[in-house]
């Protein structure tokens, strides 16, 4: 069995409750992502800029989301949701 999201991508039970999973644990954490362990940096150089993302890893399914770990947590919330729409 699947369902479809608001972009027309078939995503099965498994990826539901795995996304939905990963919203409930976003959403329980304190929102301090700065001091969080499960906030991770990524890095990529490219001559002389390296650009940074911040990734959480209590929601895997997105990968390096954020450009400031002040505003991660609600970014990850607000795209997990989209994911579920």
């Amino acid at each position: 069995m699947s369902a479809y999201n608001c972009n027309g991508i078939v995503k099965t039970k498994k990826e539901i409750a795995d996304l939905k999973r990963q919203l409930r644990a976003v959403k329980a954490c304190n929102g301090e992502c700065l001091h969080c362990e499960s906030c991770q940096v990524k890095t990529a150089t490219v001559g002389r800029v390296t650009y940074m993302a911040f990734e959480c890893l209590k929601a895997p399914a997105l990968g390096a989301i954020s450009d400031r770990p002040s505003t991660m947590r609600a970014e990850i919330i607000e795209a997990l949701e989209f994911e579920l729409s």
